[in-house]
């Protein structure tokens, strides 16, 4: 079984200051999220 998921940001956790998507801030945690489930 394949699990498909489509995340929001509802609460602007990776929005900077300027109110623009932080891709450093998402990645970092993605990165991390990626190096746990090995």
């Amino acid at each position: 079984m394949t699990v498909k998921v489509i995340v929001t940001d509802m609460d602007g956790t990776f929005l900077n200051d300027a109110k623009q998507y932080d891709r450093p801030r998402f990645l970092a945690q993605f990165c991390a999220a990626q190096a746990a489930r090995y």
